[in-house]
């Protein structure tokens, strides 16, 4: 991350969503892993800065365009129930949503990451790549459980 601060999660996304708060569950999990219960995205257009935790977002209901540019990299699709956004830890970038969705996130530190991929990674380091709107059925599954408890 070349010794820059990353910014609070939290913070950026209730700035995107212009004050509205996340439902954060109150227990924080082991490396400050974090759920937010299901809520609803506003549409919003953002320069999200590189944050401290890895972001996962799965859609339960709602309609809309979503992307994201990094760069001269753009990526975009369209939001639909069982789809997953992913905004890795240290990546900043201009997001942009244009339609309402119901989502959960989990707000996953990367040491916990790293905990998790050490146990099937050989000890190599995970590269995470931006995706957006992305189809991940079993990813989904998981992510509607923690969300169920």
């Amino acid at each position: 991350m070349g010794g820059k601060a990353l910014a609070d999660t939290t913070a950026h996304i209730r700035r995107l969503q212009r004050g509205l708060s996340p439902p954060l569950v109150a227990e924080v999990f082991s490396d400050d892993t974090r759920l937010v219960g299901r809520w609803w995205n506003k549409p919003f257009e953002y320069e999200l800065p590189p944050l401290k935790d890895h972001v996962l977002s799965a859609k339960y209901s709602g309609q809309g365009m979503a992307s994201v540019k990094i760069g001269g990299q753009t990526i975009s699709a369209p939001a639909a129930m069982g789809t997953i956004t992913l905004a890795p830890r240290g990546h900043g970038g201009f997001w942009r949503a244009d339609g309402h969705v119901e989502v959960s996130n989990i707000f996953l530190g990367h040491k916990r990451l790293l905990a998790s991929a050490d146990q099937v990674g050989n000890g190599r380091e995970p590269e995470l790549l931006d995706r957006v709107n992305f189809s991940d059925p079993k990813l989904f599954t998981i992510m509607a459980l923690i969300n169920a408890r």
